[in-house]
């Protein structure tokens, strides 16, 4: 892709350090296919396509698993990778036997319900929400007491592991079926902390990888295994490697856009072996945070101009 003229080298001069513009640096030299985009439209032919490969792919997969259900079952991926899916999948096949479901989802993704974009054309099911913001103590209390046969828990790597840990433990103890699905990595491709070696919860459960497919680099097979993140600087997208804050939600849609990746273009692969310059964007000094910090809110600004703004 053409890349912008000036744009994305003045930002940096002005709003970061050395690092980041070394990283820049490298990125521009050996990753220019993947540093700029220009949108994330794809065409209605290719979104039927993947869908109806991603429900031959995990209706296949869903038989496999029920066959012989572990206690505890992880579905990891990056975005679009068809976890969901392949969950709805198996419980629809335990509420065929009589099996009571409960659908659960991390409460600081603020929603509740889950969705599944390929499963039947894509559909929503109400989940109740769960985690510290909405006493989950009590919820595993009453679930332990409960004649739900099956707890399936979405987006469950972005609550503390405590809280993981805490309701396998009563699902084992009640002998009760657990489906945790939910992103195994951030953007930058560092493992979250569910996920990380020595976790209790992998140790305790049976794993199923899903993929997504990435435009441009796998379409005919999903291959795809993590999220990157672009961000808008003067119209312009441009993959983001610690320019922002780590955590901002897809909902800012006017400022970032999380894309499903292939491992190779996330920050872990790219920098691996220059451990400081990664190091400096997966755990970034204050300094580095007020920097982005900075930034974000002078992209929001810009986004969306003040009524006064607009009037000058």
């Amino acid at each position: 892709m053409k890349k912008p003229k000036g744009s994305l080298r003045d930002v940096l001069l002005e709003n970061t350090d050395e690092k980041i513009l070394e990283i820049y640096s490298i990125l521009e030299k050996d990753y220019s296919e993947v540093l700029y985009r220009e949108n994330f439209d794809v065409s209605k032919e290719k979104l039927d396509y993947y869908t109806q490969r991603h429900c031959e792919i995990y209706s296949k997969k869903s038989e496999e698993i029920f066959e012989n259900f572990p206690q505890c079952l992880i579905l990891s991926s990056g975005m679009f990778g068809g976890k969901t899916t392949l969950s709805f999948l198996l419980c629809e096949k335990f509420e065929r036997e009589g099996k009571r479901v409960e659908m659960l989802i991390a409460d600081v993704v603020g929603e509740d319900y889950i969705t599944a974009r390929s499963y039947r054309g894509s559909q929503k099911k109400s989940a109740k929400r769960f985690g510290h913001l909405t006493e989950y103590k009590k919820t595993i209390e009453n679930l332990s007491e409960s004649e739900v046969d099956v707890i399936l828990l979405d987006e469950f790597s972005f609550l503390d592991v405590k809280i993981i840990e805490d309701l396998q433990e009563m699902c084992f103890a009640n002998d009760k079926k657990l489906i945790l699905t939910g992103l195994s990595s951030s953007y930058l491709g560092k493992l979250l902390p569910a996920f990380e070696e020595g976790s209790k919860i992998l140790k305790n459960a049976q794993i199923e990888e899903c993929f997504s497919f990435v435009p441009g680099f796998c379409e005919q097979e999903p291959l795809g295994r993590n999220t990157v993140r672009y961000l808008r600087i003067n119209n312009n997208w441009v993959l983001d490697f610690g320019l922002l804050p780590l955590v901002v939600s897809k909902e800012k849609t006017h400022i970032v856009h999380y894309t499903p990746a292939m491992y190779e273009h996330t920050a872990v692969s790219i920098l691996k072996g220059n451990e400081e310059l990664l190091d400096s964007i997966l755990c970034p000094s204050k300094k580095m945070v007020l920097k982005q910090n900075l930034l974000f809110g002078k992209l929001e600004r810009q986004s969306f101009p003040s009524s006064r703004e607009r009037n000058v």
